[in-house]
């Protein structure tokens, strides 16, 4: 900004001055409307200094408030996931006519994200953001709106098989050594919706209209391991297995050695995942368990003892009461595996 002294005033250099005037113009004067220069050009009146106006105004027009994006492109580049992302998406464009590439687009789509800017909607103001153009890798305008939906709704069910795939490579390349114990942590996320997206259902725990992401994460180091976008109701025990089994069969060959465990709410226990793992060398399970008779068979004695105690006590808020029990857990006909399993109840009196 070039301020000098000119009739009293300090003013923009005169060359500055013109050439911001004309660009506002040309960019937002609508049809038929007169702006003045002094509309234009004066932002804010200051205090004089020695009887002398002093006025504030801009002359720097493209800008980007988003400089910690910056930080976060070493990161990704340092880990290199939008590579293997890149690698599952092929770009059937002629690329004669290519502007953007698949990577391009894609470090863009990721970028936004992170900066807030979900929508594709915003690509048209953002293109010539200069700090995403620099996340993105690219000198010239980013992509817009259609470009970005036609990337979006151009990967089938191989190409999202192929890209979750990718998130366990990347996670198995994270290691320096073959990890003696892996924890597989699953829960579920609602990501709240508006207007008529696809598959926003109304989710009654949650109480408003929502997705559900479904997030996977090593329970030791928190890593990564893969993420799911579903409709926006909770998972079934049955297709929580299949997703599951997937990624029990995949690590072994990388691993052959390691434990794992797959730990989740009860919605992720299932008959099929415990007759599954069963037989299998090196996995185990700790989840939750709807609540059915026979095992409050097995912690009714349990369950006395703790609420005599706390009658005995009269405390009625300040300290309630918790006691726990292990228990072999009996089979039935439709849970074939879970004899040699532990049981583990936990009764909280308030």
């Amino acid at each position: 900004m070039i301020y000098y002294l000119i009739d009293n005033q300090y003013h923009l250099g005169a060359k500055q001055k013109q050439n911001s005037v004309n660009k506002f113009k040309n960019n937002n004067q609508v049809k038929g409307a007169g702006i003045s220069e002094f509309n234009i050009l004066i932002l804010i009146n200051l205090a004089e200094l020695y009887k002398k106006k002093v006025e504030v105004c801009f002359t720097l027009e493209e800008t980007s408030n988003d400089g910690g994006l910056l930080l976060l492109r070493e990161v990704y580049k340092h880990i290199a996931i939008i590579n293997r992302l890149t690698y599952c998406i092929r770009d059937n464009r002629h690329q004669g006519y290519v502007k953007n590439s698949a990577k391009s687009m894609l470090s863009q789509s990721v970028i936004q994200i992170v900066a807030g800017y979900e929508d594709t909607n915003d690509c048209k103001i953002l293109k010539d953001d200069g700090i995403l153009k620099v996340c993105a890798g690219q000198q010239q305008s980013l992509a817009t709106q259609p470009t970005m939906c036609r990337l979006e709704n151009q990967p089938g069910k191989m190409k999202l098989y192929c890209m979750a795939k990718a998130f366990l490579d990347h996670l198995i390349a994270s290691y320096e050594s073959t990890p003696g114990i892996i924890i597989i942590d699953s829960d579920d996320k609602d990501s709240l919706t508006y207007g008529q997206q696809e598959l926003a259902l109304f989710n009654i725990y949650y109480g408003d209209n929502c997705h559900m992401t479904w997030h996977k994460y090593e329970g030791f180091s928190g890593k990564l391991i893969t993420t799911i976008l579903k409709p926006g109701y909770r998972s079934k025990s049955v297709n929580a297995f299949v997703i599951h089994k997937r990624i029990i069969v995949y690590l072994p060959g990388h691993w052959p050695q390691t434990m794992i465990i797959l730990r989740g709410d009860s919605h992720f226990c299932s008959k099929q995942l415990t007759d599954w793992t069963h037989e299998l060398k090196n996995i185990e399970f700790l989840t939750g368990l709807t609540c059915k008779s026979l095992p409050y068979k097995c912690t009714r004695v349990t369950e006395e003892s703790a609420k005599s105690e706390y009658g005995k006590s009269g405390n009625l808020v300040k300290s309630p009461k918790i006691m726990a029990t292990q228990s072999k857990y009996e089979a039935t006909n439709h849970w074939q595996s879970i004899p040699e399993n532990m049981l583990l109840a936990k009764g909280m009196i308030a």
